[in-house]
Parts: C-alpha cells; structure tokens; sequence
C-alpha cells in the first residue's frame, strides 16, 4: 500500500508540473495567434470544393484571413493578388474538417486489451485495468491516439478526461478540441470543497484561442442527484460550459436507477461503490436518464448537453428531448455499439425524432479505431435510414453544434474558422450511368454531385486517403508531434 500511495504521489506532481508547462504553453500560444493575426490572405485551390453536404464547387478556392474563412468559390473567380499568396493543392477534395464529438484519448493504451462482448462484464475489466495504468503509458497512448486523429482528417475532438493528462497533448497538436473534466461520485452534500478542488482542477487548464473547458458528470448511475445538481448550479446554469453524459447506454443501467437491481448495480456493489445493502436510496440516484437530466436545470435553459450514446432511450424520451428549448445533441458511437453488441432501435429512432445527432470514437478499450470515417461507414450499415450525406452532416455540422461551435466549424463558408482537410480523389466516381475519371472532372462536372463524392467515400471499405490537415489556417500536420516534412 505505501509503495503504491507513493506511485499515486509521484504521478500527482508530474501532473501538475505539466500542468503547469500548459498554462506557460497557452501563453505563447496566445501571444502567436496575436503575431497571426497580421499575416497576410491566403488562397486555397483545389480540384474540388466540397463546402458543405450540398454543395460541390469544381476547380474551387477557399480564402483565408487570420485562421477565418473570408471567401468560397471557383478558383475563377478569385483574381491574382500580389499579398495573397495561393497553395494550389492539385487534385484533391477540400472539404470540412471531421468533428470526434466523443473520445476518451487517456485509453488508447487499452487498444485490443478487452475482448467484444456485453457492457457490464467489459466495464468490470475497464476498471480493474483503470487501477493498473501508469501514466507514462496514457501519455504514450494519448499521442499515438492524437497522431490516427489528425491523420485521419479530425479536425476537433470533444475529449473526455479521467487523469487530466490529455490538455498537453491537444495543446501541442494544434487541433481544435473541448476538454471535458470528468466528475464521478455519490457522496451527500455539502460539496464545497469538492467543487472547489473541480474548480483547482479547471483553472490548471485554461481555454485558449482553440479550446474550450467542459464538464462531464460521468452517468446518472455514478453520479449523484445532488451533486448532478450542484455541478448544473455552479458551473452549468446561465453559462457557457458544456456537459457531456454517458447516457441509457445499457438497459441494465435504467434497472440501476429505478431500483439498484440488475448486473450494473450488483457489480458496483461488489467492489464497493455502491453500498451493499438492497434497494434504491431516492436521495442518491435520479430514478431515470429525463430525470438525471433536470437535475438543476427543471426547464432545460442550460446549455444543450452533449448525451453519449443512448443506445436505451425510448422514442418517447427522444421526442421530449428534441422539444426542448435547447434540445440536446446525441452522439453515436457505433464502434462501440457493435463492440458490446447494443440493441435498440436509436440510430434511426434519432433521426425520425429530429433529436440532433453527432458521432465519436469512444475510447480505444471499446473500440478499434479513432476514425470518424470507419464510423460513418458503419453507421450507415447498421440502420437503412442513414445515407452518406447524414453521416457526413453528423461528422462535422453535428458535431460542431455539439461541441458549442456552431457557426464557427463544420463548414466551409465566410465567416468560420479555417478548419478543413484535403482528400484524395475517388479514383473513379459514379453518377446515374456514367463514370467519370477524375482527371476529366473539370469538363464534365456537370454529372457530379455531393452524394455521389460522399458515396465513393463511404461505401468502400478503406477510408479515404487525407493528404492534409489545417486548423485555424495552420497546417497541422507540419507539427512535430506528427513527425511529416509537408502537409
């Protein structure tokens, strides 16, 4: 036990040491954006535009200025400027940056360490492993995880952190991120010197010109009603500071909350959490996912909540979510879905409900892959209502809507930041009968259409090849993190 504590003492102080690192690296950070800021326009030209779901621009350009989109069109109609200098991408697709609403990057050191089966059982070994984890592994992982993110063409992760190491690590990728500080407990109130130690663990993670700082409230079956209700008070009602939530991911998990019976409750039980005696505790756990969620908030006028698969909400429990004033988003996971072989019918019951939806990874324990591509793919394999063109808008409008940046990320228009991605070509694209080669693109685009780009993306097994990556106009990819010579 002391060599243990004392392991658990020396981790805690590299963690604030690099803590501190990151507040000193948000300051440059900052003093750079505003050296940005001066730099001149840039040009953007490539053999497509792909600005949004709908819209293809052949032979397009986007303009830049200070990290924001200034202009989109064809290549045309942008006249030569001597303080404008272009970076003619040749044949590519420049399309949005991919949105990863949902991702737990510490646990990418867990990758292929459990096997496919049933939630609980999985969740037993997630938190006998959790103990073990040292944090030169999570750090190793969380890079590894960061480098197939970007390369994949994700341009801003939603990331949920249990350890609080992951900050760094997003800082010096240059991505686009939302860091969510996860919460877990069920001891009574009073809560303020947990919440002031929340409140210590926030402000050792500053926002920056590309980040955002959230909360997540783990599960309504490992956090408390009144401390659900105390987090929506202090840091959640009239303010501007997301809440992500596992959420009817299990239908063991609503047994849990109605009376503590069933695999979830019995396992958390045994090693403790729970206490051991019988029955449900009214004071303790909401009695339902509706109910955790007025925990603070009865009339819904907090922020829109990012709510993590779902996979157990009833159509009657969508519909009055999505008439909420403020509806919440749901993010699918269906990497995950298929890992704990989920049933349900919430991958088409969201769209019929009108319940916004974005997509996420997940973490590596439960999944095999940090590419939004894959999971666009097998969405649309796992529910007929799902075409390419919803899959995509759920990987980027959705997902910017879900993590607060609406109007600023998940297309390419004036006025949203420069976040994009440059895509190989389909080598072949199909449209009605016609096939057309893309080297011909610029004589015959009149036959080419969004869905059908989209379909040659998402219908082949192997995601498409991204050749480059930019946020805020920074080529992302040229960071040492990444280890390229060239974007």
């Amino acid at each position: 036990m002391n060599d243990e504590g004392g392991r658990r003492k020396n981790q805690e102080r590299m963690t604030k040491g690099k803590h501190s690192a990151l507040s000193t690296q948000h300051s440059a950070l900052s003093t750079q954006h505003s050296v940005l800021s001066s730099c001149p326009d840039h040009l953007y030209s490539a053999r497509l535009v792909l600005s949004d779901v709908d819209t293809l621009i052949p032979r397009g350009a986007v303009r830049t200025h200070h990290g924001m989109i200034t202009a989109v069109g064809r290549r045309a109609d942008f006249p030569k400027k001597p303080d404008c200098p272009e970076t003619d991408l040749g044949d590519v697709v420049l399309a949005p940056g991919l949105v990863n609403a949902h991702a737990h990057l510490e646990y990418s050191c867990c990758r292929g360490m459990f096997a496919r089966g049933p939630f609980v059982p999985w969740l037993r070994r997630m938190i006998e492993a959790k103990r073990r984890l040292e944090h030169a592994d999570i750090n190793a992982g969380t890079a590894e995880g960061l480098r197939e993110s970007a390369r994949s063409g994700i341009t801003c992760i939603g990331e949920v952190s249990p350890f609080g190491l992951s900050a760094l690590w997003l800082e010096q990728s240059g991505l686009r991120y939302v860091f969510f500080h996860e919460v877990i407990g069920l001891a009574p109130p009073p809560y303020d010197a947990l919440l002031a130690a929340l409140e210590e663990r926030i402000a050792r993670v500053p926002a920056g010109p590309r980040s955002r700082i959230g909360l997540a409230p783990h599960a309504p079956y490992s956090v408390s009603l009144p401390l659900m209700t105390a987090l929506r008070e202090r840091f959640h009602a009239g303010k501007d500071m997301p809440f992500t939530i596992h959420m009817a991911e299990t239908p063991s998990e609503r047994r849990c909350l109605r009376d503590q019976t069933g695999r979830l409750a019995a396992l958390f039980r045994r090693i403790g959490f729970y206490d051991p005696a019988a029955g449900r505790d009214p004071a303790t756990l909401a009695a339902s996912p509706l109910e955790f969620l007025a925990a603070g908030d009865p009339h819904g006028e907090s922020p829109p909540d990012l709510l993590i698969h779902g996979n157990d909400l009833t159509a009657a429990e969508m519909r009055i979510l999505a008439g909420r004033s403020f509806p919440p988003t749901l993010v699918l996971c269906p990497g995950t879905r298929l890992f704990h072989a989920a049933r349900g019918q919430v991958l088409g019951r969201a769209l019929r409900c009108g319940l916004p939806v974005a997509l996420g990874t997940d973490s590596l324990a439960s999944n095999d892959t940090l590419s939004i591509w894959v999971e666009m793919r097998r969405l649309i394999g796992l529910e007929k209502a799902w075409g390419p063109r919803e899959a995509f808008a759920a990987a980027t409008v959705g997902g910017a809507r879900a993590l607060g940046l609406e109007g600023q990320i998940g297309v390419l228009r004036p006025g949203y930041r420069a976040d994009f991605i440059a895509i190989a070509p389909p080598r072949v694209f199909k449209s009605s009968a016609l096939c057309l080669q893309f080297s011909v693109l610029s004589t015959q685009h009149s036959a080419l259409s969004p869905s059908a780009l989209l379909r040659s993306w998402l219908r082949p097994k192997a995601p498409p090849c991204v050749r480059g990556v930019w946020v805020n106009g920074e080529a992302i990819l040229l960071r040492p993190l990444f280890g390229e010579s060239g974007d």
